[in-house]
């Protein structure tokens, strides 16, 4: 499952006001600080989106969005 591409995968994104913690919620869901976490607004320049297996679902793209 983990060699499945992107492509194949279920799309999840984050979606949120500005500053709403979804950052924190990303970096949270993938038990990893890959995502900047700051006061500051705007502070996710980009997409980012990250692989990953959820059990029982299977693998997904998981996006944080800016």
């Amino acid at each position: 499952m983990k060699n499945t591409p992107i492509a194949f995968r279920t799309h999840v994104s984050i979606f949120g006001n500005t500053n709403a913690g979804k950052s924190s919620l990303f970096n949270k869901l993938i038990g990893q600080d890959m995502m900047i976490v700051s006061n500051t607004r705007g502070t996710t320049p980009a997409p980012v989106t990250t692989p990953m297996v959820v059990f029982p679902y299977g693998p997904i793209a998981l996006t944080d969005t800016a």
